[in-house]
């Protein structure tokens, strides 16, 4: 979600949407920009690195010291610049469109971001002696302008990830072992500023429905990735709001082509779908969904940045986030496609999709699916679901099966977790801050080792 200096229009039944998202658009201009408590010497080289930091100095304050917010500002610079760095785009003859997206390697980052602490070459590393499986995540999230859609898509969850295993990364590393890694893929779109679009897409997505349009274009590129590094591999899908129902459909189509599994035993790559706050996939009935999504969304998107000082901070600065890197990657080739046919074909796919979205997009009977539900959602709000999750933590000890409504679909596949968000999800909470503390400390650790005066044998 963000600001757009565009004209966009949704479907009739979307209108207000249209009217709450200019309403913040232009409350946004009005907001005067902030300046961050404790600011750094040194520049940021991402706009989010400064919300980051921020969010870290608002829970830890004067506990965290220069150098440890020296090491959380290295941490976001480090995964901008190599997503920025490994950004490119994807041509899909099949379906006649290209979009923008991004890649990290938690593994090599990790080994990155320790030479430039430590000032140390790393040399030849080992194998560990159990190495384990090989990690793919696959991210989408929502688009609703053509800023959106970009490399950095749910930046969030992708920077989780490398803050996650950080820590252990950087023992293996000391040990002289190879670090493991997650490979984390940020799907852009292709009705992006830099994406493109055709004829022959916008009738694809006419004939078939825009998460069916889209999910083929993701779902091909996916399985070219699974297919170079063989079986064993654990793949997992995350999508959040419209994302989601484009994660679900697009585990439907891999899956459907055979070439992931979500069966246990089963030879073949294993699948894993993971969804947040999605609209598209909650149980209000089709006549309804559209009018409590419609009039959810506005509610929500009014109050999100009063709740949220990072939410924000993001919004505050994701027209000026864009630009930045359109300019940067105008710079590797990568212009940004805005000619009036373009505009008019991109903003079809939009309002298509969203279209998509007022309607509904079932999760498939037999599909395994992890599923956080807001409980103050007003997009998925039942009162039913919230009876039962609120009981439950009642009656339940506290464990993650506190947090477990229910058990649906084949064999109980879709697990729906009750969970205290709103639909815009708090993206840095207490637990997570507290684990980038933990990377920080652990990289200080590292930089004071390797600066220490070493012993002559």
């Amino acid at each position: 979600m963000g600001q757009s200096g565009q004209s966009f229009c949704f479907p009739p039944s979307a209108n207000i949407i249209d009217l709450r998202m200019e309403f913040l658009r232009r409350k946004k201009q009005e907001q005067p920009s902030r300046t961050p408590e404790g600011q750094d010497v040194r520049k940021s080289e991402s706009l989010y690195t400064d919300a980051v930091v921020e969010a870290f100095e608002r829970q830890f304050g004067a506990e965290a010291s220069g150098s440890r917010r020296e090491m959380v500002r290295e941490i976001a610079d480090s995964f901008f610049r190599e997503n920025l760095g490994n950004a490119q785009l994807r041509d899909s003859e099949t379906h006649k469109t290209s979009y923008p997206w991004g890649f990290i390697d938690t593994g090599t980052l990790s080994k990155k971001i320790y030479e430039r602490v430590t000032g140390k070459t790393i040399g030849p590393l080992k194998e560990p002696e159990h190495p384990l499986k090989k990690q793919k995540e696959f991210i989408f999230g929502s688009l609703l302008f053509r800023m959106h859609g970009t490399p950095f898509i749910f930046q969030e969850e992708a920077l989780h990830q490398f803050t996650k295993t950080l820590q252990t990364s950087i023992d293996a590393i000391e040990k002289g072992e190879e670090p493991s890694s997650r490979e984390v893929y940020m799907f852009g779109s292709p009705t992006n500023h830099l994406g493109k679009m055709s004829d022959d897409f916008i009738q694809e997505i006419q004939q078939k429905g825009a998460f069916r349009a889209f999910s083929g274009v993701y779902a091909e590129h996916i399985e070219e990735i699974l297919s170079k590094d063989g079986p064993d591999v654990n793949a997992r899908l995350v999508g959040i709001s419209l994302g989601a129902a484009l994660a679900t459909e697009t585990a439907q189509r891999v899956l459907e082509d055979g070439k992931a599994t979500q069966k246990e035993g089963e030879d073949g790559p294993h699948l894993s779908v993971h969804i947040k706050t999605a609209p598209g996939s909650s149980h209000t009935p089709p006549g309804l969904k559209a009018i409590q999504t419609a009039i959810g969304f506005g509610l929500d998107s009014a109050q999100a940045t009063k709740r949220d000082p990072y939410i924000a901070k993001a919004w505050e600065i994701e027209g000026k986030f864009v630009e930045d890197i359109n300019a940067k990657l105008a710079a590797r080739g990568m212009t940004v496609n805005s000619s009036a046919d373009q505009v008019s074909m991109k903003q079809k796919g939009l309002r298509s999709l969203v279209s998509n979205l007022l309607k509904g997009s079932p999760i498939p009977n037999d599909m395994r699916v992890t599923e956080e539900v807001g409980l103050d959602d007003w997009l998925t709000y039942s009162p039913f679901f919230n009876k039962e999750a609120r009981s439950q933590r009642d009656e339940r000890e506290n464990s993650l099966q506190k947090y477990l409504v229910t058990k649906e679909g084949e064999g109980g596949g879709r697990k729906r977790y009750g969970i205290d968000m709103a639909h815009v999800p708090p993206f840095y909470r207490q637990n997570e801050l507290k684990r980038l503390n933990r990377a920080a400390e652990r990289l200080e650790l590292a930089k004071a080792r390797a600066s220490a005066p070493q012993e002559n044998p």
